[in-house]
């Protein structure tokens, strides 16, 4: 008897990991569903590929006349992995660079020491966001119009993007395995693409 108690311990053990895995391997599986369906809704070309037993989507086409892709990337550091969904501008010409992030604590902080951001003089755009640039022509780029875009949508924009020569990049970090984040990251797009489009 004595030696039933660990084994059931183990069995235990081994039904929660085989559990656990069932629910991240349904997971994967919606969210490959709602790539497709966006796919589908952008006339957009879907593949998939697998990093171990996790499923990863691509996506690519035009969208308002721009090339785009959308993609999922394993990212590893150490022992830790992460998936990263990205959305990418693809130009012919180089673009005015930037990064801009949604303004956090730690980004005030790093004003505060000296960290250089520039200022639009958009009161409501700067308390929500935090814009570097070395590129005099920002102000050409983040016009009014696409200033309260991204003001508007403030709510929905959970990540970084940045411009960096022909490229443009906003990075999710993280799989979008609700709908709701889904929905969140489309939004993003739209704006990007708003500011974009010719």
């Amino acid at each position: 008897m004595e030696s039933l108690g660990p084994l059931l311990g183990l069995a235990l053990v081994t039904y929660i990991i085989y559990r656990m895995f069932q629910k991240a391997k349904g997971l994967h599986a919606h969210k490959i569903e709602v790539f497709k369906q966006f796919a589908t809704k952008h006339n957009l070309s879907h593949s998939e590929s697998n990093y171990l037993q996790v499923r990863l989507s691509s996506m690519s086409g035009e969208m308002e006349g721009l090339k785009i892709q959308v993609f999922e990337e394993m990212e590893t550091s150490g022992k830790n992995r992460q998936v990263i969904t990205t959305f990418r501008i693809l130009f012919d010409t180089p673009q005015v660079e930037y990064n801009l992030f949604k303004k956090t604590k730690a980004g005030k902080l790093g004003k505060r020491l000296g960290v250089k951001y520039v200022e639009l003089n958009n009161p409501e755009f700067d308390e929500n966001y935090m814009l570097r640039s070395e590129d005099e022509r920002i102000h050409e780029v983040f016009t009014s119009h696409n200033q309260n875009l991204l003001i508007q949508n403030r709510s929905h924009y959970f990540g970084e993007s940045a411009v960096k020569g022909k490229i443009f990049a906003y990075v999710f970090r993280g799989a979008l395995l609700k709908q709701e984040h889904m929905d969140q990251f489309e939004k993003m797009i739209e704006v990007f693409v708003e500011m974009y489009k010719a």
